[in-house]
């Protein structure tokens, strides 16, 4: 092999460049420009560049690429990796971690990182108390209850302070404006409390007690809206604690009503509502008390007359034990036609003892869902005595159990004129007397509709002319869908008027008429399989033959065909 030899270019141009005095320069390099280095540029370095760096590029930093920063990769920042922002990971966003997003933890959001520990939508940075879904920015402040809600570092104190701006209720009202909010502090407070024409809230704290001592009125509302919350009241045996002006509107929200009795007026323990008069009541709670009323008669926990009407949610009235030579209507009494509405309210443990008739709930027109009636005793030695009684009756998801009946006449439900009863469970109620008329009786020409209903384990005493589970009186008409009778007082359905039935299922399959003579009708002889029926959980259990065997074009929530009984239909997930 031939070995060449090879020179590098500048020494190359040494031999080619013999050194001659007096021409060129004069500098001891061996080239000609000005400068002292060994290349032909004019700059101090060694390479072949016009920059003053010893690399190849033709930019003035230190690094061998062709950026101006002083790294070695091709974007233009002062950092290692390649991308054109200023941290030091490899990606596009300007935090330091090695996700995409703009945030500074290792996942994919683009949140801080704070928890939502109650799940208000906020996080923990900002969340003044994230522990409570209540409170967070932009909450509403609620007044008087010394949180700061909506996070602005101050809680809202309400407009007048009972006693700091004033020494009582009544005062602070005298200096209220429309729209104002009283906070009263605990404590107890009497004396007449009149609010006449003024839109106020009027709140407690909690155990703020407001009495009736000496017979004075404890609250009467005039024209317009006034609002009592999170208070006592305290009756000290005189009624009515409230009265609520001819067309005023008053919310009660969060109260208890301890000692409330009955002296010599019984027209409406809570409240006595007059004419075209209204009352909202949520929270309420009735302590238990004892009372003999001797000859009065009790007209109700609440009075309405012409034209007004009651609404009553999320509350219980239980433990009353109250005995009269007269009549007892508990919960309800007046001459208004307005339907007294109850929502999700408990009616538990009440005994009522009367010479005349007896009731916890009466009224022309009453509206009843998500209620209990539970483990009441009504008794009537001479008179009726029963659980609901009503012309208009409407009722959905509700429970009827374990209540006594004793009287010369009863019956649990009783529908004068129309209703519309669904996703019913009345079980082991009991009745005594020579005439029960049963847990449902439909009276005079009533047109009523039962559907998705349990009766189950109703015994009754009454002779067989009378005894039934349901009885219909001449002229009314009935129709039963999905409903189940099983156990108690047979037969199923006694009257003579007008039935139909679909879907319905008993275990005798019989509809008695008035002269007792059995009737078949096209009922279901079934085992109904209830997961617990001795303690009346009436709930069908996965081998029950009821479950999808409704009337067709019933659907259960799920969309499947409807269960027979109270927890079937598009509402029967409530039990």
């Amino acid at each position: 092999m031939v070995r060449r030899l090879t020179f590098p270019l500048v020494l190359l141009a040494t031999l080619a460049a013999p050194a001659c005095k007096g021409g060129g320069d004069e500098e001891s390099d061996a080239d000609t420009d000005s400068d002292t280095d060994a290349d032909t540029d004019a700059d101090s370095d060694t390479d072949a560049d016009s920059d003053t760096d010893a690399d190849s590029d033709t930019d003035a930093d230190s690094d061998t690429d062709a950026d101006s920063d002083t790294d070695a990769d091709s974007d233009t920042d002062a950092d290692t990796d390649t991308d054109a922002d200023s941290d030091t990971d490899a990606d596009s966003d300007t935090d330091s971690d090695s996700d995409t997003d703009a945030d500074t933890d290792a996942d994919s959001d683009t949140d801080t990182g704070f928890p939502d520990a109650d799940g208000d939508g906020y996080t923990a940075d900002v969340d003044c108390d994230d522990t409570d879904p209540a409170v967070h920015p932009n909450a509403v402040d609620v007044a008087c209850d010394a949180i700061d809600d909506d996070c602005d570092g101050t809680p809202s104190m309400g407009d007048l302070q009972v006693p700091g701006d004033a020494p009582s209720i009544a005062a602070a009202v005298g200096l209220a404006v429309d729209g104002d909010v009283i906070c009263v502090d605990g404590g107890s407070y009497g004396g007449l409390v009149s609010v006449l024409g003024k839109d106020l809230t009027i709140r407690g704290d909690g155990t703020t007690r407001l009495h009736t001592g000496n017979g004075n009125r404890l609250y009467v509302a005039g024209s317009g809206v006034q609002r009592l919350e999170n208070v006592v009241l305290d009756g000290g045996g005189t009624v009515p604690l409230i009265q609520v002006s001819p067309g005023a509107r008053l919310e009660l929200k969060d109260v208890k009503a301890r000692q409330i009795g009955c002296s010599n007026f019984c027209f409406g323990l809570v409240a006595f509502l007059y004419d075209n008069a209204e009352i909202d009541v949520s929270g309420l709670v009735v302590e238990p008390f004892v009372d003999d009323l001797g000859t009065y008669s009790l007209e109700g926990l609440f009075y309405a007359q012409s034209g007004s009407s009651v609404t009553v949610r999320d509350s219980q009235i239980t433990g009353l034990d109250l005995t009269s030579q007269g009549s007892i209507d508990l919960v309800m009494g007046g001459t208004s036609a307005e339907p007294i509405v109850l929502e999700r309210v408990e009616i538990r443990d009440n005994t009522l003892t009367s010479t005349a008739a007896a009731t916890l709930v009466s009224h022309v027109d009453a509206a009843l869902s998500d209620v209990v009636i539970a483990g009441n005793t009504v008794t009537s030695s001479s008179g009726s005595a029963s659980l609901v009684n009503a012309e208009q009756l409407d009722v959905l998801r509700t429970r009827v159990q374990g209540n006594q009946l004793s009287g010369a006449s009863t019956f649990g439900l009783r529908v004068g004129a129309s209703g519309d009863l669904r996703n019913l469970v009345v079980t082991g109620n009991s009745a005594q007397g020579a005439t029960a008329r049963g847990p449902l009786f439909v009276d005079g020409s009533a047109n009523v509709a039962l559907a998705q209903a349990d009766f189950v384990d109703n015994p009754s005493t009454a002779t067989v002319a009378e005894a039934g589970a349901l009885q219909i009186a001449s002229g009314a008409t009935l129709s039963v869908k999905n409903t189940g009778f099983v156990g108690g007082a047979p037969p199923a359905i006694r009257g003579t008027a007008s039935f139909s039935g679909s879907n319905a299922f008993d275990l005798s399959t019989v509809q008695v008429d008035a002269a007792g003579t059995p009737v078949t009708w096209t009922g279901l002889a079934v085992d109904p399989v209830y997961v617990d029926r001795q303690n009346g959980d009436v709930r069908l259990s996965g081998s029950s033959p009821l479950v999808d065997a409704g009337a067709a074009g019933t659907f259960d929530a799920d969309g499947s065909l409807g269960d027979v009984g109270a927890n079937g239909g598009p509402d029967g997930d409530w039990l």
